[in-house]
């Protein structure tokens, strides 16, 4: 007399050698799957700290076509919202990701806006020194400098050391930054040379302050 479905336990109790594969498949589809969704969460994570995060401090604003025009730059200047305006020189520099390659940003900043742009981040120099006005050098995030393949303080980066590398030029990494924000700072000159932009006037783009309880 039948008395309702067998129980999954007792059937793969009496039929273990049928039961077994069954088991070994349906656990390594569940870890294929939790290691995906691990490693899809690892990466999203990371790209929102790299391009999201700095919006809770700054906003970088640059222009598609090279340089700002004069309209954007005065309108940024009359803006009663902004706190400080600091030039800067846009740039990114080749990391290994999760799924391959990925960029992190790289600011040239002038001289008198680097110890300003750090603090105003919550960024500090975690070992090395800041990189030197006019010269070819870098201060890196540890986060990022992890991702660069083995570089160490003291190496050589750019596209003139790696052709990958999406930063252009030959540029020395003098120090390690901590903070909030996965990004390398340079000096806004050197970083200037080395671009496309080299020669034109006007500025690429303005690193946006807000005034404090100001969106």
């Amino acid at each position: 007399m039948w008395s309702g479905p067998l129980s999954p336990l007792l059937y793969f109790a009496r039929n273990r050698r049928r039961a077994l594969p069954v088991v070994a498949v349906v656990a390594l589809a569940v870890f294929a799957a939790s290691l995906t969704a691990v490693l899809t969460g690892s990466m999203i994570a990371a790209a929102r700290t790299a391009w999201v995060e700095p919006h809770r401090y700054y906003v970088l604003v640059a222009s598609p076509k090279g340089l700002l025009t004069p309209r954007v730059v005065r309108a940024l200047k009359g803006n009663r919202d902004v706190g400080r305006l600091m030039p800067a020189i846009p740039a990114r520099v080749r990391v290994v990701g999760i799924f391959g390659s990925d960029v992190r940003p790289v600011l040239g900043l002038k001289a008198r806006d680097l110890g300003d742009f750090l603090a105003r981040t919550g960024m500090t120099l975690a070992e090395g020194r800041l990189p030197r006005p006019g010269k070819a050098e870098v201060a890196l995030h540890r986060d990022v400098l992890k991702g660069k393949e083995g570089v160490r303080l003291g190496d050589e980066i750019g596209q003139e050391v790696d052709p990958n590398d999406a930063l252009p030029g030959r540029f020395r990494v003098v120090g390690l930054l901590a903070g909030p924000i996965p990004l390398g700072v340079g000096p806004y000159d050197a970083l200037r040379a080395s671009s496309a932009l080299a020669g034109g006037e006007g500025e690429a783009a303005y690193v946006v302050f807000p005034r404090p309880g100001r969106p």
